[in-house]
């Protein structure tokens, strides 16, 4: 299994693009994670079961998502192919919503979604002292993250150092193709200049190609009209 956490969009994403970025890293992590199993030579039907899971503090998808977003194999008529590597985006902007019902009504879910979201609000600390309460391994995560709030590099150590070279490398990738579209926009309008001076020239070389096999054509007849002639003159001897 593996957990990502993503508090804002990444470098490009935005609704009109889709998410695509934050979407297709997530499928490169599950598909990492499950081709990277322990062990080789195992039988396909050994494999364990991949989760990627992915906790956004925004709306990722274009259409009225659920709090939990489940995607599997499955063909256009919903019929599934495989189960075995699942990539699970959660949303954390419906946490305000689930945080206005009742702690005992809310799911294991639903209860990590508003610690996960609110734990720094002071609006919520009364529900987020509820749910520490009634959830034991949420309490246990509030004392770790009160522990390494306090401690800047145990901060560090706790942070996922291959994502964020993965991350900057994205970040650096993308400003790079938008430095090229900015020098692209600033040269296209010589480049445009220089290409249409070079159909120009195309089109006088055609003019002159097509005066030059016009001229031959001329020669061709001359040459056919003095060799008549002469087949003439030679038959009057």
């Amino acid at each position: 299994m593996d957990i990502e956490m993503q508090a804002t969009p990444m470098e490009g994403d935005n609704r009109e693009s889709g998410h695509r970025n934050i979407r297709n890293r997530s499928v490169f992590n599950l598909c990492d994670l499950h081709a990277n199993q322990p062990g080789r030579g195992i039988r396909y039907g050994d494999f364990f079961t991949s989760y990627q899971i992915t906790i956004c503090n925004y709306n990722v998808f274009d259409w009225d998502n659920e709090l939990v977003e489940a995607f599997t194999y499955r063909n256009e008529q919903g019929k599934q192919l495989s189960d075995i590597t699942t990539a699970i985006f959660i949303d954390l902007t419906k946490a305000g919503e689930i945080a206005k019902r009742p702690v005992e009504e809310m799911t294991s879910v639903e209860q990590w979604a508003v610690f996960l979201a609110k734990a720094g609000d002071p609006q919520y600390r009364g529900i987020i002292g509820q749910i520490r309460e009634s959830k034991e391994g949420i309490q246990v995560a509030y004392d770790m993250l009160t522990n390494i709030s306090t401690d800047q590099n145990e901060r560090a150590r706790f942070h996922s150092r291959l994502m964020w070279q993965l991350d900057r490398e994205h970040e650096i990738a993308s400003a790079t193709i938008q430095g090229e579209e900015r020098a692209y926009a600033k040269w296209k309008p010589v480049i445009d200049e220089q290409m249409a001076a070079l159909a120009d020239k195309d089109a006088a070389l055609a003019e002159q190609a097509a005066a030059l096999v016009a001229d031959k054509a001329v020669l061709a007849e001359q040459a056919a009209e003095l060799a008549r002639l002469r087949a003439l003159i030679g038959v009057d001897k």
